[in-house]
């Protein structure tokens, strides 16, 4: 039996921007997935308005990352009805494998699996099929768009290879340690963290051990933090801001690859 066109766009919801963008990318020219979390607002610390969570509640289709990024899920997720799709991208079977886990936490994974580039590719594989599926009248436009993700997320890592590649003997200092996907994608070197992927501050220990590190080095903090303590710990290492979750990319084509290039190009301010 047929299934019928929808005569409206799916309505979806997403969590965080990063997980808005990559939707974004799959349902380009269809329409644009509402985002939960405000840019700016750390999603760990994140409280639903009632109006959010009417929003949820008659989602055809919620997107979230998983993995601990959205805590207050927990509190929402039994109000949501059957007819709604619920993906978590950290949990689908196809990304399971390249899951890595959280650097002082061996029992948990850590979340900033966008980070990756391959990553990036199979959640688009996942997202095309599972939107084509609701929206049968949208299909070719889904997997058009699955192939243009594809395509820009491939150019992207060969620009970026090339473009960190004298990155290589650089000590990277994060400011928060939520990069651990990037650095493995494209080779590059962590030596410490001030907090943890939890935000848990650094001890004593960590911190003298970076304070001891000898070589090129480079401070890498959030575009939101101050940081005066790592800027003072580093002293004259080179310093860049980075926005790992593109607040600022969301109207961009290509979200996903967009992400990927302008850190890499806020990378280079690194090299020796």
């Amino acid at each position: 039996m047929a299934v019928p066109a929808l005569a409206e766009p799916l309505n979806i919801v997403t969590s965080i921007t990063p997980v808005q963008g990559i939707v974004a990318d799959i349902s380009a020219g269809l329409q644009m997935p509402e985002l939960l979390v405000p840019p700016g607002v750390d999603p760990h610390d994140f409280t639903l308005r009632p109006s959010q969570i009417r929003a949820l509640q008659t989602a055809d289709i919620i997107v979230l990352m998983g993995n601990g990024m959205e805590p207050w899920w927990d509190g929402v997720a039994d109000q949501i009805g059957a007819d709604t799709d619920v993906i978590v991208l950290g949990r689908l079977p196809l990304i399971g494998r390249r899951l890595l886990r959280m650097r002082g936490a061996q029992n948990a994974f850590d979340p900033h699996i966008w980070l990756d580039p391959d990553i990036l590719q199979g959640l688009g594989l996942v997202l095309a099929d599972v939107l084509a599926e609701r929206d049968p009248a949208g299909r070719a436009r889904y997997l058009a768009n699955r192939a243009q993700m594809r395509s820009a997320l491939a150019a992207a890592r060969t620009e970026i290879d090339a473009q960190l590649a004298p990155l290589a003997p650089v000590q990277l200092v994060m400011g928060h340690d939520s990069m651990q996907y990037f650095e493995t994608a494209f080779g590059l070197q962590f030596a410490g963290a001030l907090s943890d992927g939890f935000g848990q501050d650094a001890g004593a220990q960590s911190l003298g051990a970076i304070a001891a590190m000898r070589g090129p080095a480079c401070l890498v903090i959030d575009v939101n933090e101050a940081n005066a303590q790592g800027l003072a710990l580093m002293g004259d290492a080179p310093v860049v801001r980075l926005d790992p979750l593109g607040a600022n990319l969301l109207e961009s084509d290509n979200f996903s690859a967009s992400l990927l290039r302008n850190l890499a190009a806020e990378l280079r301010g690194c090299a020796p």
